[in-house]
């Protein structure tokens, strides 16, 4: 190959890596865009609630940060909650396989399944949220119109799905851009009205929540790691870092996705069965308004919390994947006892993230019960909490194609 051929392809590579950040941005800027153009478009054939709109509690703010708060019959008005439900089912079929099954998956089978099952959980929310709404189309029986309906929010849906995908590989940050941007609008709908410096406990709260948040998202135990391949000085600087908040604030993400499956399933055993009491009981209990929810919806996250953890950083596969390859921890034997010592890391860590999680979250939640805050306001701290973790998220990714785009070549 001539020497001007290797200029020219290293201009060509060069060129590419110094607008990766810039194309990526473009990316998520235009899903934004459309999202909040989807949103703004309302279903045809939907008569207008307006006095649901205007309805927020600390149950509505759940909803908000997965559905948007702008609109409830729009054309995104199941927003992100089955995209999430379903790439939570997918993730753990992936992770309950074994090393050599996982291997055999291939991202586009990983892809395929998780459309399937967004348009899965897309219908049984669409049939849920479909009875209560009054239809206006002429000329045209309640069950065909309804039948229509359905189809706008699945046609919805789809459309969220290849949004979603496609930031996943082009864009940043995956869902973590839309939900803040429903957080922001849900806070600015339940807040215009409310002098939050009447409520100082309330805002006392938020304040640790927010310097425990980033704290605990830039604090990194490091556990020394023997390399069999490094025989230098460098040997020393190899090790396996697990962050204090070790998987972030997403079991707060996906309990709202979770605790809201049951509500829906005994809302819609209602419309079928309106007389029973147990069912009506049930729907009414499991609400953020009430204790049993509460209870409930706490207890989610800390379960999430470590089990997400023990998932996500599998570590029998780690003491695996350390043995196969020659390596192993300072100090300690392979095998077992490397997965019981990562082990009590991760227990330790996500045991941690979750009492922070949903303590903050009782705390504010149980001064709504009690009167002391209202409930439109009673989730503040984990709207807070949210924002500092996918911001912060967001902030190292866009830092890493940053720097990504300030390599230069040595050719």
């Amino acid at each position: 190959m001539t020497l001007l051929g290797l200029i020219s392809m290293t201009i060509v590579k060069k060129t590419d890596k110094t607008n990766e950040l810039r194309k990526r941005l473009l990316v998520i800027l235009t899903i934004i865009i459309l999202y909040l153009i989807g949103s703004m478009v309302p279903l045809l054939g939907v008569e207008p609630d307006p006095d649901q709109e205007n309805v927020f509690n600390a149950q509505r703010i759940v909803t908000t940060m997965l559905n948007g708060a702008s609109k409830e019959r729009s054309f995104f008005a199941l927003g992100i909650m089955p995209y999430i439900n379903a790439m939570i089912l997918v993730q753990c079929f992936v992770i309950f396989r074994s090393a050599e099954a996982k291997a055999r998956i291939s991202q586009q089978r990983i892809q395929r399944a998780t459309g399937v099952l967004t348009f899965i959980f897309g219908l049984f929310y669409a049939l849920n949220k479909t009875w209560a709404f009054e239809y206006t189309i002429p000329y045209v029986p309640q069950f065909v119109a309804r039948l229509i309906v359905i189809g706008e929010m699945l046609f919805g849906i789809a459309v969220m799905f290849l949004m979603l995908e496609f930031n996943k590989d082009h864009g940043v940050g995956e869902t973590m851009p839309l939900i803040v941007i429903n957080i922001i609008s849900g806070l600015r709908k339940t807040i215009g009205d409310i002098n939050l410096l009447e409520y100082k406990k309330l805002l006392i709260l938020c304040a640790f929540v927010i310097f425990a948040t980033l704290l605990l998202e830039n604090l990194f135990a490091r556990i020394p790691v023997l390399r069999v391949s490094i025989n230098n000085v460098h040997a020393e600087k190899n090790y396996i870092a697990y962050k204090h908040n070790i998987i972030g604030v997403m079991p707060v993400m996906f309990a709202t996705a979770v605790f809201m499956l049951p509500q829906l399933i005994f809302k819609l055993l209602l419309y079928i069965n309106p007389d029973n009491e147990t069912l009506r009981n049930l729907t009414i209990q499991m609400n953020l308004t009430q204790p049993m929810g509460v209870v409930i919806f706490l207890f989610i996250i800390d379960f999430l919390a470590i089990s997400l953890a023990f998932l996500m950083l599998n570590p029998w596969d780690m003491a695996n994947n350390l043995k196969k390859s020659g390596d192993c921890l300072v100090g300690v034997p392979a095998g077992k006892k490397t997965a019981r010592y990562l082990a009590r890391y991760i227990l330790g860590f996500a045991i941690l993230s979750g009492l922070f999680q949903s303590g903050c979250m009782g705390i504010s939640l149980m001064m709504s019960l009690n009167g002391v805050v209202p409930s439109q306001v009673a989730l503040l701290p984990m709207n807070t909490m949210m924002l500092v973790g996918f911001a912060s998220n967001i902030f190292f990714e866009l830092r890493s194609y940053y720097r990504f785009d300030g390599y230069r070549f040595f050719l």
